[in-house]
């Protein structure tokens, strides 16, 4: 079995040696390593022939799929298993994963156990906490997802489904492959025995964004109705913020995050929905007049309440660039946003007994 392992990168030169090192020390070596150059402009491709990979103009569109895509084109391998430029596995990784291909000859793709290696700051785990990339200890075969991080696939049935949607730019294509996988009757395993680590930074900005990134594909079209968007997209948000501010529980230094993340979806989703809706009002003030009115109802203390806010009129600054809002936001609109975020408050106590 000859295996083609490739990187698809976009400027990620502070980690991308070690991912490439530990692809290099492996039990059982590819057979064919491949770098994937997504446009970068920093040092990232001469590193990586710097390590004796291939190095491949990706010659699509821009995006994570479009690379992906380019690997199939050109491996040689019958088994193509693609690492982001910031996941470092452990050294025994192909050789656990080539067993599972040869035992299961029932099984098209096999994804590793992704686990975080930086937790210190609320953000990062706050990402372990809410965003993991692994299912746990257990093998599952046809689970919802196998994380593109790290998945490994047989090359001709991923060529015969077409590749990867090149629409998906930086995320999803894997939710999406999956889908399309299980649709055509293919199987998938998730092998937690295929180890692997994320070595991703994050902070309070881009811990947010990447949450409301990975839940932005399959709601799209509730971005373009008021309605719709009511009735089903802020029950999403807010059943989001009740389950994390339960597992908040032992992690108060995780509870900002947590308070800020409805605000974070619900202005980023009202800036999308404008485009198609209209001028739907001022969707900036007003979402700061609720948080206020919310954040008093937690007992929380004034001076970070203004914080909070503070840091939604930045965002909101920043996404409504060029656009105008002169009006409240629409009346309806308002009132369904203040009622789902009250219904949400456990009581007044919760922001003393977290000590901030």
């Amino acid at each position: 079995m000859k295996i083609t392992a490739y990187v698809p990168c976009h400027n990620n030169q502070s980690t991308l040696a070690e991912v490439l090192s530990a692809l290099k020390r492996q039990t059982r070596p590819a057979d064919e390593l491949l770098f994937i150059n997504e446009r970068c402009t920093d040092q990232s491709p001469q590193i990586a022939a710097e390590h004796g990979f291939r190095v491949l103009e990706n010659p699509g569109h821009a995006g994570l799929a479009s690379a992906r895509n380019c690997a199939l084109a050109n491996a040689t391998g019958e088994i193509l298993i693609g690492l982001d430029a910031d996941v470092v596995i452990a050294d025994n990784y192909l050789a656990e994963l080539e067993t599972q291909f040869l035992i299961r000859s029932e099984v098209t793709a096999v994804g590793g156990r992704l686990e975080e290696k930086f937790t210190a700051t609320p953000a990062d785990l706050w990402r372990a906490n809410h965003m993991p990339q692994h299912l746990g200890p257990n093998e599952q075969i046809n689970p919802r997802l196998l994380t593109g991080a790290t998945m490994a696939c047989r090359v001709q049935a991923i060529k015969n489904l077409g590749g990867w949607d090149e629409r998906y730019l930086t995320n999803f294509e894997d939710v999406d492959l999956c889908t399309r996988m299980r649709a055509a009757g293919l199987n998938f395993l998730y092998a937690p025995v295929c180890q692997a680590w994320h070595l991703r930074r994050d902070n309070l900005d881009s811990v947010l964004k990447t949450f409301w990134n990975w839940n932005y594909f399959g709601y799209e079209e509730l971005l373009v109705d008021p309605g719709k968007w009511v009735a089903e997209r802020l029950p999403f948000i807010w059943r989001s913020y009740r389950a994390f501010r339960v597992l908040d529980l032992p992690h108060p230094e995780l509870r900002p995050i947590t308070f800020l993340l409805p605000w974070s979806m619900m202005i980023r989703d009202l800036f999308i929905l404008r485009q198609s809706a209209g001028d739907i009002g001022n969707i900036r003030n007003s979402l700061a007049d609720i948080l206020v009115e919310v954040a008093r109802r937690y007992g929380m203390r004034r001076g970070l309440a203004m914080q909070f806010v503070d840091w939604l009129t930045k965002l909101g600054k920043e996404l409504e660039k060029g656009q105008r809002s002169p009006h409240p936001l629409a009346g309806a609109m308002m009132l369904a946003i203040q009622y789902a975020a009250l219904e949400s408050i456990p009581d007044g106590n919760y922001w003393q007994m977290a000590g901030i």
